[in-house]
């Protein structure tokens, strides 16, 4: 069964289902563009907040240049997972067995969650060493700006919800 028949199969039988199923691809499409924009304003505010230490010259160095530069694994990691999903061509009985479940070249979706955490350990460091490189910032400095609000979230996350 192709994927998309399950999808239908799985959310024919509500319409709650579908309105779920709209609602995820909404945000899936979202994703990059938040993602993009959280970075970009998180990191001009830690900058401002070291700016009086380190003197960086903003009119030479595009923020958002950086910014895109370090999101391209990610998004060579979504053109190869949309890839994988198109090819997506076995037999499932139901979503019982979706996780053990072989995709495109016998990767399982086990593979495609660890290529995605790698994806993301790409963009943080290549964010990382842009800032690093680029803006001459101190390794520690460099490291606070990439790390901290994304931790800041991430505790946000674990504590209150």
């Amino acid at each position: 069964m192709q994927a998309n028949e399950l999808q239908s199969q799985i959310s024919s039988t509500s319409a709650f289902l579908k309105f779920l199923y709209a609602t995820n691809n909404i945000v899936a499409f979202c994703i990059p563009i938040i993602v993009f924009v959280f970075f970009l304003s998180t990191i001009r505010i830690m900058l401002q907040l070291f700016e009086s230490k380190q003197k960086v010259d903003f009119k030479e160095i595009d923020i958002r240049e950086l910014v895109a530069y370090s999101l391209i694994p990610h998004l060579i990691f979504m053109i190869f997972y949309a890839f994988i999903l198109v090819f997506f061509d076995i037999e499932i009985s139901g979503i019982e067995n979706l996780e053990s479940a072989k995709l495109a070249f016998g990767i399982d979706f086990f593979f495609i969650r660890k290529l995605s955490y790698l994806s993301w350990i790409l963009v943080y460091v290549i964010l990382f060493f842009l800032l690093f490189l680029r803006l001459r910032l101190s390794f520690v400095n460099s490291l606070t700006i990439v790390i901290v609000p994304s931790l800041i979230v991430y505790l946000f996350r674990v504590f209150l919800l």
